[in-house]
């Protein structure tokens, strides 16, 4: 069964495969603030936080419309450079260093600490894309 991008369906699964994956709860060691990742769009935005803690996601909330929604950390992409992401035609933190990705809101020296871990969250969402 195929899940879609951005969807609650894919932002649940990928919080469990996260959970699953041993080399991002070493990578995100040290880790305590939820992200929303938002997908911008024409007229709206959707979106889903991730409350990943210490190498753990201890939850996601599905937004219909993320527009005004607050996190510790938000990151906001269109979503052909969501897909380029978590496909691997992008690298995720040069993503956000190009400025494909916002940062909205959140440290980029804190961010950069974390680049193992980014790749692995895009493995993990890349995993849930295929897999289904």
């Amino acid at each position: 069964m195929a899940v879609d991008f951005p969807s609650e369906e894919f932002a649940r699964r990928l919080c469990e495969e996260l959970n699953k994956n041993e080399r991002y709860r070493r990578a995100a060691r040290g880790w305590r603030w939820p992200i929303l990742f938002r997908v911008e769009g024409p007229q709206a935005s959707v979106g889903f936080i991730l409350d990943l803690h210490e190498g753990e996601c201890r939850g996601y909330k599905w937004l219909e419309d993320a527009s005004h929604a607050q996190a510790d950390y938000i990151l906001a992409a269109p979503l052909e450079v969501w897909l380029d992401v978590i496909s691997g035609k992008a690298h995720p933190m040069k993503a956000l260093l190009a400025r494909r990705i916002k940062l909205e809101k959140g440290s980029y020296s804190t961010i950069a600490r974390y680049t193992i871990a980014a790749l692995e969250i895009t493995k993990s969402a890349k995993k849930v894309l295929e897999e289904g």
